[in-house]
């Protein structure tokens, strides 16, 4: 669904070739905007696209030799370069939901809260007595930093490998057309409800998720005390890292570990099932972060 409002409302479409990179990065920064911000914004809204083309360029630095060797070499942070840039970067980010955030406290109405910002106002406001509360304005502001970086490019990157295998695979394309049109018709758009009788098309999101892998390294986690571990010591603080590729490539685990196919996530009688092996962006205790972030891929996704 998301593709299909995208690709229609972009302006640079037409007919021609074109790289849907920022079209989808627009449309699902949008679907966190309606869910921190309480709306959506015009897709040639000149303070969005500032918003977006800042967030973007952060993600390009942060993957490149530079922001990578930054993160090996903490120090680097503090000496003169390009690196300066994503702190930069980020605080021009920090600035613009800092604004949003002060609207909100000036339109605040408790008996009508809007979205994220309003209700999280409300709750630091109720954990005022309780002095081991973390609601802030600060973690609030943070969090909803967290919220874009880890929903935006995850979610658009998922979108654009999602393209590219429906590209290379006309046969699965056309069954996800015919299973769309044999339950929804051509005159309405989908709903939650709908994926209960849309089991092909709910494995072909799942198969793109697991086939595209796009964090092979899972989300770190941090050790919170001395652990061992099959005759290994994880001293407290210890980062540790998932071989996400390892997990979903597992020839024990799925029929077809090495090619995309729905099958990976179809029964015997055609019907969906999630697989336990399935761990698409991390594994380990999920934060509410995480939670969140799950939500905007389904959003984005359906």
């Amino acid at each position: 669904m998301i593709i299909y409002q995208t690709l229609t409302h972009c302006s640079i479409c037409k007919g021609k070739s074109f790289d849907p990179q920022h079209c989808l990065q627009n449309a699902v920064a949008n679907i966190i905007c309606s869910i921190v911000f309480g709306n959506r914004f015009d897709y040639d809204n000149k303070r969005f696209g500032y918003f977006l083309e800042i967030t973007n360029r952060n993600f390009i630095l942060a993957g490149s030799p530079v922001g990578q060797i930054t993160n090996f070499l903490p120090f680097i942070k503090y000496l003169p370069g390009p690196q300066q840039n994503i702190k930069r970067n980020a605080n021009k980010l920090l600035a613009f939901f800092e604004e949003a955030v002060k609207e909100h406290k000036s339109t605040l109405d408790r008996e009508n809260l809007r979205d994220f910002i309003d209700t999280y106002l409300v709750e630091i406001e109720a954990q005022k007595s309780n002095p081991e509360s973390t609601f802030s304005e600060e973690n609030m502001i943070m969090t909803v930093a967290d919220l874009f970086f880890a929903g935006t490019d995850t979610t658009a990157t998922t979108l654009r490998w999602g393209l590219i295998f429906m590209m290379e695979h006309p046969d699965i394309q056309e069954k996800c057309h015919q299973e769309i049109v044999q339950v929804l018709g051509y005159d309405r758009l989908p709903t939650m409800d709908d994926r209960a009788n849309m089991h092909y098309v709910h494995a072909t999101v799942h198969e793109i998720q697991r086939f595209a892998n796009i964090v092979p390294l899972g989300v770190v986690h941090s050790v919170t005390k001395d652990t061992q571990l099959r005759g290994y010591h994880l001293a407290e603080g210890t980062q540790v890292f998932v071989n996400m590729t390892a997990i979903l490539t597992d020839k024990d685990h799925w029929k077809f570990p090495y090619e995309f196919n729905p099958g990976n996530f179809l029964n015997d009688e055609g019907k969906f099932f999630r697989h336990e092996a399935f761990l698409a962006f991390s594994l380990g205790e999920t934060s509410v972060l995480s939670t969140l972030v799950c939500v905007i891929h389904k959003e984005a996704l359906n």
